[in-house]
């Protein structure tokens, strides 16, 4: 009878060259990988990089930082008024700067235990802002506006990690209308600026009406 071929096996005769690259990795040492694991640095505790950077002042150079919402518009007879709503969280350095009525408003704030003051009768004041602290040149000046709708309240204020009570003082800064007022208002929606503020000695729109 003839023979039967024998059948091939569908392995490969030889086996592969060893080249090194095959497998999951290199070998494990039985001391060194396993009597030394390899440790992980714990992770860093979030936020303590903020905790270490100071608060930027709020007050340098005579003039004080405030935040500026938005715009008002009323009219005075044939007068277009324009009022800019700001506010700042007040600190020591403020005391200076700020018209005497406010001042002392403050001052109850913090020796009475009250929690809000309205504040009537400031003078006329002159305000220059600034972009920064000190930037020399001015973005705007006022020679002669109100201050309406002043008020100093005990908040809560959150942010940079922590919460703490502060007083904030909310005012507008009323004027009548002109260009760069206007251009002012409508451009720097909720961005921070420097001010300057003095009493001024120009009369206002409606002190000039018999």
């Amino acid at each position: 009878m003839p023979k039967k071929k024998a059948s091939r096996s569908a392995l490969p005769e030889r086996p592969p060259k060893r080249t090194g690259k095959r497998g999951v990795g290199p070998k494990l040492d039985p001391v060194a990988d396993f009597d030394s694991p390899v440790k992980k640095d714990p992770p860093e505790a979030k936020g303590s990089l903020l905790a270490n950077v100071p608060p930027a002042p709020s007050v340098a150079n005579g003039r004080f930082k405030i935040f500026y919402d938005r715009p008002f518009w009323t009219k005075f007879k044939d007068r277009i008024l324009v009022a800019l709503q700001c506010s700042v969280p007040l600190e020591e350095g403020h005391a200076n700067l700020l018209p005497k009525i406010i001042a002392d408003a403050w001052h109850d704030v913090m020796k009475k235990g009250r929690t809000k003051i309205i504040c009537n009768g400031i003078p006329a004041q002159s305000v220059t802002v600034f972009i920064s602290s000190d930037h020399a040149e001015e973005l705007l000046s006022i020679p002669a506006c109100r201050m309406v709708n002043t008020n100093l309240a005990i908040v809560t204020r959150k942010g940079e990690g922590v919460s703490r009570r502060v007083t904030r003082l909310s005012f507008r800064l009323q004027a009548e209308r002109s260009q760069p007022l206007a251009n002012f208002a409508e451009l720097n929606l909720q961005n921070d600026f420097w001010l300057t503020m003095r009493d001024s000695q120009e009369t206002l729109w409606d002190e000039s009406e018999d």
